[in-house]
């Protein structure tokens, strides 16, 4: 199955200061993202259960992007994709890409957000971008995080209501980011 929203393309004029890459754990595929600008949309951390579910941990923590700047720089071929219908906040499918070698999530896109594509932060080559450009800016889906775990300081924290709602405030907050 090809791989949504992006395709093999030569890097962009943005200097390497303005970018970095993620990789899988086996090496066989390596992105590379804007982490300043426009480009870069948020980075955040979610709790919600599909996040927990793929992290296999307490939350995931990504990075958004608009798709038009992420690049595939090697492994096009070792990519695999999974679509998950009704499984976004948005109540749109979400089709996840991983290394089909070792298995390594690598991003995700969401039918509800057309144009972000959604790296995920533990992919992050130069570790040391979470501590500065690549930290956490907006905690999502809090009420899925555990009561002994500290929410992030600095991050802009989004419940989500217990009575039914659709996450239009977690919408809203990434649309707003979108539109700027």
């Amino acid at each position: 199955m090809a791989v949504p929203s992006l395709e093999p393309q030569p890097l962009n004029d943005a200097s390497p200061a303005s970018t970095a890459t993620s990789s899988c754990f086996c090496g066989a595929v390596q992105l590379s993202f804007p982490i300043e600008g426009p480009d870069l949309i948020d980075v955040f951390l979610c709790h919600c259960p599909d996040c927990k579910k793929l992290s296999a941990s307490l939350f995931g923590a990504g990075i958004m992007a608009s798709s038009s700047s992420v690049r595939i720089l090697h492994g096009q071929n070792d990519l695999a994709t999974l679509v998950k219908p009704d499984r976004a906040s948005s109540g749109g499918s979400v089709t996840n890409t991983r290394c089909g070698a070792c298995g390594t999530l690598m991003h995700r896109v969401s039918s509800g957000f057309p144009g972000i594509t959604v790296l995920r932060a533990g992919t992050v080559d130069d570790v040391r971008l979470l501590e500065t450009e690549l930290r956490p800016r907006m905690e999502m889906f809090t009420k899925y995080r555990p009561n002994w775990l500290r929410a992030c300081e600095g991050a802009r924290q989004l419940y989500e209501q217990t009575d039914g709602s659709d996450g239009s405030e977690i919408r809203s907050v990434i649309v707003s980011h979108i539109n700027e």
